[in-house]
């Protein structure tokens, strides 16, 4: 592959959108049909949606009181330490908010979902609320996704392409998914191609 054969994405376990968007980029990766090394970023939409006078700072210093930081440091956690458990450890944890409803944020919910995938939940969430580094790494995907002017999740970078915000409606797999991927792939990377957007709808 070449150096630019990289995919990004940002997502926040927050959002259900960003759900749908990674179990599907999931199926298309079981399908063998991404030619591209993916690289999962943390985006955070606390922090995206502080009002003009909120403080950034204020707010990662208080992780454990907010709704998704905490599981954001545990993905960068997981990421580096614990690769090979990544993708199950980003399944529970959608589903731990969005299908089980759990209040993520926890860190005692946290440790639960790390344990859940055969990590050392206790262990992990001590480190992540003790130390900053792997806060700091969150907020790092976050700040450069901030600069590359992502304003929402899931947003994905193919290559040198500009960033692209895609919401789909469902989960696809095998060839539907497939499908959905080279279509919002070629999309992205069409510079002439600026904003497709249909009216609002009611789910």
């Amino acid at each position: 592959m070449a150096a630019n054969d990289t995919l990004k994405v940002w997502t926040d376990f927050l959002c259900p959108w960003a759900r749908i968007g990674a179990f599907w980029l999931r199926n298309v990766e079981a399908a063998g049909a991404i030619d591209a090394d993916v690289e999962w970023k943390t985006f955070s939409l606390e922090n995206i949606n502080l009002p003009e006078d909120g403080d950034a700072d204020e707010l990662w210093s208080t992780a454990t009181e907010r709704r998704g930081l905490i599981p954001a440091a545990a993905a960068k956690y997981v990421q580096t330490q614990a690769p090979d458990s990544f993708a199950a450890f980003q399944k529970a944890m959608f589903d731990a908010r969005h299908v089980e409803h759990e209040k993520i944020g926890q860190p005692e919910v946290t440790a639960k979902v790390l344990s859940d995938v055969g990590l050392d939940g206790e262990a992990i969430t001590s480190e992540l609320t003790s130390e900053s580094k792997w806060l700091e790494a969150a907020r790092a995907d976050h700040d450069e996704a901030a600069e590359l002017g992502i304003f929402g999740v899931p947003s994905f970078v193919f290559g040198d392409a500009a960033p692209a915000f895609v919401r789909l409606m469902e989960i696809t797999e095998g060839d539907r998914a497939v499908e959905i991927y080279r279509r919002v792939k070629s999309s992205a990377a069409d510079p002439l191609i600026h904003e497709f957007k249909r009216p609002s709808i009611r789910r």
